[in-house]
């Protein structure tokens, strides 16, 4: 199996998603972490950018904010 190097990987699965949640009526981002904390925020420009790559995280992110609707959502860009 043939290793890529993370610029060949953002090639292929760029940054290009967000996870978001509708729940409450009005959309909540996950925000970059700050003192290892997880943050939120209302606005999508300051939501934290994930690739395809990382869906896996989404259920550990769903168990510690509680969000049971949370998604990636792909930008258009």
């Amino acid at each position: 199996m043939k290793r890529i190097s993370r610029k060949e990987a953002l090639k292929l699965y760029p940054n290009n998603r967000i996870m978001v949640t509708n729940e409450f009526g009005y959309p909540i981002y996950i925000a970059p972490s700050k003192n290892l904390q997880i943050q939120t925020t209302d606005k999508k420009e300051d939501a934290e950018k994930w690739s395809e790559l990382d869906g896996s995280k989404l259920d550990y992110y769903k168990a510690v904010t509680g969000y049971k609707e949370l998604a990636l959502e792909t930008l258009n860009n």
